[in-house]
């Protein structure tokens, strides 16, 4: 689980810093994207293909917690991107 959140943290500061990404609100509305589109890419494979997720409330559910995430995490490293530039 540690690893896995670094590697998602360590995905969107590249992401994040590659697109110019200026201000907490552009880090987090760039990452809500990113969030989602990966978000529903994979939930739809496992749903799909395994019985790990059995419903598509589940789906859904996964989908909004991970946009959630995904903006909180885009908001903090675009944060400290531009504090780092002062």
């Amino acid at each position: 689980l540690i690893a896995s959140n670094l590697g998602w943290g360590f995905m969107m500061s590249f992401v994040l810093n590659w697109a110019n990404a200026n201000s907490a609100a552009t880090g987090a509305k760039l990452a809500i994207v990113i969030g989602f589109l990966l978000a529903v890419s994979v939930d739809m494979g496992f749903f799909a293909m395994s019985t790990y997720i059995s419903n598509i409330t589940s789906v859904l559910v996964d989908i909004i917690v991970y946009i959630v995430m995904s903006a909180i995490i885009g908001a903090t490293v675009c944060w400290i991107i531009v504090s780092g530039k002062k």
